[in-house]
């Protein structure tokens, strides 16, 4: 897996590394408008938070706020590098899971995991959501690289005889389509637990793929 992830990459958010000759600069004005906006978030939501309040805010000219930053889906994805580069570090590390663990049951520790950064991070992914453009979304660097993790996931599983072949990114795609942030705040707001979410998710997964129960035990 770490292999894997190597190749992926980390970070995974994909901003574009600054000029050799603007790197300096360009690195404390990022912090500085990331700062400002999480001070701001701290008095509102994030969808009342405008561009021309983060300079202000920061400090700097929305000039240098539009170059660092092209719309408010890249801030708001900025503003989750952390906790992304938390959970891609989860996925390199296996779960702490033995080495052979079945490839199912990996599966369900990353879309636990993908569900758990999703629900705590909801209101700034559905902020992003809101300003990507049309395809935008599907793809940014950040779901390049849920699709790839779950498609390898699939593929070792087949690979392994825990399910028949299927065609992986297409189906991993279909698999993530459910873990929207919009979505699961509509569930959570209407009582159901996180946990319960998790387990009805499984069970679905496992349904759309085929799984062999024989093959997977938790």
């Amino acid at each position: 897996m770490a292999k894997e992830g190597r190749k992926l990459g980390l970070p995974v958010l994909g901003q574009p590394p600054p000029a050799p000759e603007e790197r300096a600069d360009a690195a404390r004005n990022r912090a500085r408008i990331l700062d400002a906006t999480r001070r701001l978030m701290a008095q509102k939501p994030i969808s009342e938070v405008c561009m021309d309040e983060v300079a202000a805010e920061a400090g700097v000219g929305k000039g240098t706020l539009y170059r660092r930053f092209a719309d408010r889906a890249a801030l708001c994805h900025a503003l989750l590098d952390s906790e992304a580069v938390v959970l891609q570090q989860r996925v390199l590390a296996g779960f702490d899971l033995p080495v052979d663990s079945p490839w199912l049951l990996r599966l369900d520790h990353l879309f636990d995991a993908l569900i758990d950064f999703t629900s705590k991070n909801a209101m700034l992914l559905s902020e992003a959501h809101a300003f990507e453009r049309e395809r935008d979304r599907f793809e940014h660097p950040a779901h390049h690289w849920q699709r790839q993790t779950v498609s390898l996931y699939l593929r070792q599983a087949a690979a392994a005889g825990e399910l028949a072949p299927l065609e992986y990114e297409t189906t991993a795609d279909f698999l993530l389509a459910p873990i929207d942030p919009d979505l699961l705040r509509f569930h959570l707001e209407r009582g159901r637990s996180l946990n319960e979410l998790k387990a009805h998710f499984r069970n679905f997964a496992k349904a759309a793929i085929g799984a062999r129960p024989a093959m997977h035990r938790r």
